[in-house]
């Protein structure tokens, strides 16, 4: 389904070779979606996980990996863990 609508949690990241990423998506159907995608024109791409679903969290680039930082996890409670990607 590349109907995708994005909540008002969606955040966003594009790396200096033009790559658009994002996390906390969720699909048409509703559901909380804890996974990170690179979006293109045509589809957004399933890349990895997030161990667990994030909101407000930092959302950066830096070195080839992406990072997710802190925020709102599970409960609502606010959590220290942090998640690096490598794009290499």
């Amino acid at each position: 389904n590349n109907n995708w609508v994005f909540t008002p949690y969606a955040k966003t990241v594009i790396t200096p070779d033009g790559r658009i990423f994002g996390i906390n998506c969720r699909t048409t159907d509703n559901k909380q979606d804890s996974s990170l995608y690179e979006i293109t024109s045509e589809k957004a791409s399933n890349r990895g996980r997030i161990p667990e679903p994030r909101k407000n969290s930092g959302f950066t680039y830096c070195n080839k990996c992406i990072y997710v930082i802190g925020g709102n996890g599970e409960k609502e409670k606010c959590s220290a863990k942090n998640f690096k990607y490598s794009l290499r």
